[in-house]
């Protein structure tokens, strides 16, 4: 007979073992919760007073490279034990397993900050993220209310690129401003510039990810 309790506790200690082994013996466990389901995870904090102080503002700031980096690095390594890894701000890392990647879009209410001064609620923003996660899944890096980070599982396509290009443009038209910024280094192309049109999809294929942000 299988002993589904001891089966439980033990990849729990695997993944506990694991999620160690990347972000160190820090760590803390967590129940993440939202409406009425929760799930065990666990969570790197570079704030190590409640509230925040500003010497703890200081090293989170030169601690966000390091943290960007080890995302970017073992967020397949993550994926392939279905363990969601993103971190909130570039301060807060967390490292929850079986979590349906789009939970995080709702527990981060991303979208909500200035969304609605775009015409565009954090609802409207949900749903894209919906629509563009049915085509093409991601994985989510990063992810607060002012933006989002996430890379496509596979490489996607021209075709694809160019209808998220629109869906972009829709809900958080900001984005476009930072990939041109990131692909070009300019704050913006001139209208006469060929590249101008279709920035978000040069982004989109050469980067293989999705780039949000309102500011």
């Amino acid at each position: 007979m299988i002993n589904f309790k001891e089966n439980d506790l033990r990849m729990r200690q695997e993944n506990e073992d694991f999620i160690k082994s990347v972000l160190g013996e820090q760590i803390q466990p967590m129940i993440f919760s939202l409406k009425d389901k929760t799930w065990q995870g666990w969570k790197y904090s570079t704030f190590q007073t409640t509230p925040a102080s500003y010497v703890d503002a200081l090293v989170a700031e030169e601690e966000r490279p390091r943290i960007v980096a080890l995302l970017r690095r073992y967020w397949r390594q993550f994926y392939d034990r279905n363990i969601r890894l993103w971190s909130h701000f570039g301060v807060d890392i967390f490292a929850v397993p079986d979590l349906p990647t789009l939970e995080i879009v709702a527990y981060e209410e991303v979208g909500k900050y200035k969304a609605k001064f775009h015409g565009v609620t954090s609802e409207i923003v949900y749903n894209t993220l919906i629509e563009i996660f049915n085509e093409c899944p991601y994985e989510i890096l990063f992810a607060d209310a002012a933006g989002l980070e996430a890379y496509f599982i596979d490489p996607i396509n021209r075709t694809q690129a160019e209808r998220f290009q629109d869906l972009i443009e829709t809900i958080a038209s900001d984005s476009i401003n930072l990939m041109t910024h990131e692909l070009y280094k300019s704050e913006s192309l001139d209208d006469s510039d060929p590249r101008h049109q279709s920035v978000a999809i040069d982004y989109l294929l050469q980067n293989q990810k999705l780039r949000l942000y309102w500011d």
